[in-house]
This record gives structure tokens, sequence and C-alpha cells, in this order.
């Protein structure tokens, strides 16, 4: 993955290689380049061939003019902007198992020399090489924290409801904001946010630090981390399945057609796409399909987002509590 940044968002070209996926967001364009088929024996010279040289080909030979295989951002006459190669971040994203031999080796860029990154920012969330989402999650319990204590100092000025509203302005949106990420990952990462939940929970009803969370959390009308995971994930879903969601997302959702004549066509359900690593797992097409087929048919049928967002949160408000 290598992130980079614009100084102008009109310089973006499409890409028109098929093995590259660009993403454009204001002043700022995210390139992702997969690595196919690399045997254990030669890992490290294969990816410090396809890494290293394709990157850079595909950043450096097309600041001039278009080529035919590699279009990413270029020099264009009528405004003379190009890419601000010093803040270039490259960052190599390989199993644990694998990083030991992969080799992390630098890229040039013009003048720019570029070393690998354990982590980048994208859009506020920090991606790091073995997507375990540990910085992410440290980076929003350290930010909720701050804020819960400014929070803690003024809380008997205020009225239990302008509490809620304070919480859930700055610390519910950030424990939700892309969490839809953090499926299937360690059971320590969801751990520490509950521990972060149930402290707001505890601010908001002023309750000691002994109380169980769990009755203030029910009595909040809150779902816990994991269940707010799985929600976010299905409410993605319902969207794509109704074509209400971006294009990227709707190509994922493939509703289940069995080859013979199953009572289960009728179910409304999604394919589950067989994957061979646990990373395969967490991608939004299998973690999609396999919380939709385990929803209730009533709420699967639902004919709006409103009555499908209240009996989605009644669902695992009753699995919670």
């Amino acid at each position: 993955m290598v992130s980079a940044y614009s100084n102008n968002l009109n310089s973006v070209w499409p890409l028109k290689n098929a093995n590259y996926f660009l993403v454009t967001f204001v002043e700022r364009l995210t390139i992702s380049y997969q690595v196919c088929s690399i045997s254990t024996t030669s890992i490290g010279h294969q990816t410090k061939y396809v890494v290293s040289q394709t990157v850079s080909m595909c950043l450096i030979k097309q600041r001039t003019q278009r080529s035919q295989r590699y279009v990413v951002l270029l020099r264009k006459p009528q405004n003379s902007m190009f890419m601000n190669d010093g803040k270039i971040q490259y960052l190599p994203i390989v199993p644990k198992s694998a990083d030991a031999i992969v080799d992390k080796s630098v890229i040039r860029v013009g003048e720019a020399t570029i070393t690998a990154s354990l982590c980048v920012q994208c859009l506020g969330v920090c991606i790091d090489m073995h997507l375990d989402m540990k910085k992410q999650v440290s980076q929003t319990i350290s930010a909720c924290s701050f804020y819960l204590q400014n929070i803690n100092q003024i809380s008997h000025f205020l009225p239990r409801p302008t509490k809620g509203r304070v919480v859930n302005a700055i610390i519910t949106s950030r424990l939700d904001y892309c969490n839809a990420l953090l499926y299937s990952t360690s059971a320590v990462n969801i751990a520490r946010l509950q521990r972060i939940q149930n402290t707001a929970a505890r601010l908001i009803m002023r309750s000691p630090r002994s109380d169980s969370a769990t009755p203030l959390l029910c009595e909040l009308h809150w779902l816990p981390i994991v269940c707010r995971v799985d929600f976010k994930i299905l409410v993605f879903t319902y969207k794509a399945m109704h074509n209400d969601a971006p294009v990227y997302l709707c190509e994922l959702v493939c509703p289940y057609q069995p080859t013979r004549t199953l009572r289960s066509a009728n179910n409304n359900m999604l394919e589950v796409k067989r994957t061979r690593a646990k990373a395969g797992d967490c991608s939004f097409a299998v973690a999609a399909a396999s919380l939709w087929n385990n929803l209730p048919m009533v709420i699967k049928t639902c004919d709006n987002l409103t009555s499908y967002k209240r009996l989605l949160k009644t669902h695992f408000f009753r699995i919670a509590y």
C-alpha cells in the first residue's frame, strides 16, 4: 500500500492496470498493489522486486507522461501539479509468519527515499502491516480517555440527559467510527474498547467503578462493542442488497443460489465465499454473508431501513442482555 499526497485533486488520473486499486480522498490518494504467488524460498527477493521496483516505476515514470501500462498521478500541462514525494508512505502488508523473511527495502520516488512504515493513516484509521488493528484501538482509547477525563471534571454541572448527549457526541462517535474493521479482531482489543464504554456509562449514571457496567449499559440502551461491530456490518449489508451502498460494496454481496432445488433457496441467504486464511474471514464479503445468514427471517425481510435498524438493535439487545 502506498499513500501519497497530491497538490491538487484534479491531478489524479484513473488507473488502467487491473492490479491496482485507486481511492482518492480530498488531496490524498491511496494505491494498493496485490502481490500474488510468491514462493517461500524466494519471498524476500520477490518482494524486493515487486514492491520496490514496481512501485517506484509506477510512481516515478508517470511524472511526465502517461504510460500504457502504469497510470497513476501525472503532471498535467494545464496546472503543472505533481505529487509531493516527501509525504509518500509505503506499507507492506504481510502475515506475521512471513514478517521475518519479507524484505522491507526502500523505494525511491524522485529525490525522496521512502522506507517501509509500520503503519499508515487512511481516513483517520491506523492500518498496520499485520492488520491486527492494535494501533487503531490504542489511538481510539487514548483519545476517549482524554475526553472522558475532561467531561468528568464538569460532570457535576451537567444533568444526566446532557451528559448522555455529550458522551454520545464525543466518545460513542469515536468508538463507532470505522468499527466494522474490528470484525474478528482479537478479544483483547474488544475488551479494551469495552472498558472505555463501561467508563462512559458509569460517568453518565454516576456509578462507582465497583458497580457492574452491564445494568448501566442496559438502562442506557447501549449495545456492547462486539454487537456494535456486527450491527454496523449488517447495516452496510442491507444497504448493499438494496443498492443503497457504494458499488464496491454492492459487488461483494451475492445472493445464495443452490445448484439444486432446496428449501434454503427461499431463506434470503447470501453466498459465503471460501477463504484459505483467517485474514480472509475478516473481509466484508465473508463477514456480511456470515452475519446475514444468522439473522431471523423477520429482520431480513424488512422493507425499509428504519424498521430494519430497529429490529436489528432489538435482536442484538436480547442477545447481549
